[in-house]
């Protein structure tokens, strides 16, 4: 398959093939398709919420807790879950600290009336 793309028209489909391949930023207005439990995931996090997380030997994340602003456990966030809110770029972590919502997880999440 080739990756053929004009510098002044991407495709969303050529996009986020380069995106996964290269570790490159999507535009801030790339459409964005988010499952059921992203989507709980997010609102949690939109309302001041956050993940915390541990490595183990290396890099890699071992595990996950995502935490409600009310201190609540949410269990629908998985590491599957909390893996692809990251390669979306919908979450980010600070200097380490725990991970939050970034602002393209703001303008991706759908409002809801409970949201603030």
């Amino acid at each position: 398959p080739s990756f053929a793309c004009a510098k002044d028209r991407v495709t969303p489909r050529s996009a986020c093939r380069m995106a996964a391949l290269n570790q490159v930023h999507l535009p801030r207005n790339f459409p964005v398709n988010i499952s059921r439990p992203e989507q709980r995931v997010l609102h949690a996090l939109a309302q001041g919420g956050s993940v915390r997380h541990e490595r183990g030997d290396g890099r890699k994340i071992t595990s996950i807790l995502c935490v409600t602003r009310d201190g609540a456990i949410l269990s629908d966030c998985t590491l599957d879950v909390f893996a692809r809110l990251r390669r979306k770029q919908l979450i980010a972590s600070r200097g380490g600290g725990p991970y939050r919502i970034s602002r393209r997880g703001l303008d991706v999440v759908r409002a809801q009336a409970d949201n603030r």
